[in-house]
């Protein structure tokens, strides 16, 4: 597993949802935003929810939005356990389309 938290977007067929991809390498709340190219935020799908060590899938349902460009968010602050040392927050935006 990588050290770090590394995120991708999953498209699987034409007819399944649209997906974001997480990796974290230590436990972590994660904080997940759409916006749209103006950078207002439409949907806030994760709010601070905590997380394990892995990979982790959230789908994008039919009608969540509209076919556009827009940007997703996500944020990552590890939670310090007794097994690991507590890691560096992370933050990653990446464009995608519908």
């Amino acid at each position: 597993m990588e050290n770090q938290v590394s995120s991708r977007l999953c498209y699987p067929d034409p007819f399944k949802p649209v997906a974001i991809e997480f990796t974290l390498p230590l436990p972590a709340l994660v904080t997940l935003i759409i916006t749209n190219e103006s950078g207002i935020e439409l949907l806030n799908l994760l709010n601070v929810r905590h997380y394990e060590a892995g990979t982790h899938k959230f789908e994008l349902r039919e009608g969540m939005l509209s076919n556009g460009v827009y940007y997703y968010r996500l944020s990552t602050q590890p939670i310090s356990t007794k097994d690991s040392n507590m890691g560096n927050a992370h933050t990653e935006v990446r464009k995608f389309r519908l």
